[in-house]
């Protein structure tokens, strides 16, 4: 992580957790810390992998631009190829750190977990949509199809029909779009899908070749400040990190 990175894990999550544990048994105490250990691990990893992803989407942006000499960047295939692996490791890595903190909960706070939860975390999030309801006052969604992207994308791709990938640009955010080309199919309209960074668009984004069907790789930086917060929320309302102030604003490290 960098600096800043370091310092919110520190006093937001780590500092809390290891003051909770301390009241501990021993035992229970050290498997406790081992698995915040591991946690902590799994979330400067993903921390890491942002980055990377932020410097490669920045590259292909620029290329897309033209704003580097061509002669002298690596070829487009080359990048776009990057892009399409470190968006898969990013969320990959969503999906360790999601579910390594399920894991640190099961020992912190066990009656709070229950054993579905440690087998599923679309029913962990339903679960946490369900009691924190009033609660959770920012979009979980990112993180959703973050979880559901890696399923059906990386993990488990022979479940799915063949499908083909190509980047697509908004302003300055580069997309991996997964599709099922098909020559008697249509341009179709993937505005709703598509994250523009804030910029409003007067007219439809379609794909730029006839498809049957197609996905959208959710945007990282949403994706990774929804993981953030929704841990940030869980452990306040499991009275966890009691440190954070009562007017604790989700959208503060944005």
């Amino acid at each position: 992580m960098n600096k800043y990175g370091v310092h919110l894990f520190r006093s937001e999550i780590h500092l809390p957790i290891m003051r909770h544990v301390s009241q501990f048994s021993e035992e229970k105490r050290d498997k406790a810390m081992l698995s915040l250990k591991a946690f902590s691990e799994f979330f400067g990893r993903l921390h890491e992998r942002f980055m990377i992803l932020m410097e490669v989407e920045d590259e292909l942006c620029r290329y897309n631009e033209k704003l580097i000499n061509k002669i002298e960047s690596r070829p487009l295939d080359q990048i776009q190829m990057d892009m399409v692996d470190k968006t898969e490791a990013f969320h990959q890595q969503i999906y360790s750190t999601f579910s390594s903190f399920i894991k640190l909960l099961s020992l912190i706070q066990k009656d709070f977990i229950k054993k579905e939860h440690i087998r599923s975390n679309q029913k962990f999030i339903n679960y946490i949509k369900e009691i924190f309801k009033d609660n959770i006052k920012y979009d979980i969604s990112p993180l959703e199809k973050s979880l559901k992207y890696r399923s059906t994308y990386i993990d488990h791709t022979s479940q799915i029909r063949h499908f083909d990938w190509m980047t697509y640009f908004t302003g300055q955010i580069a997309h991996v779009i997964y599709y099922e080309p098909d020559k008697n199919g249509d341009h179709q309209d993937i505005t709703p899908y598509i994250d523009t960074g804030g910029i409003e668009t007067n007219f439809q984004l379609k794909t730029p070749v006839k498809v049957k069907s197609f996905f959208v790789t959710p945007n990282h930086a949403p994706v990774y400040f929804a993981l953030y917060e929704f841990v940030i929320v869980v452990l306040k309302n499991i009275k966890i990190n009691n440190i954070l102030e009562n007017n604790y604003d989700p959208k503060h490290n944005r």
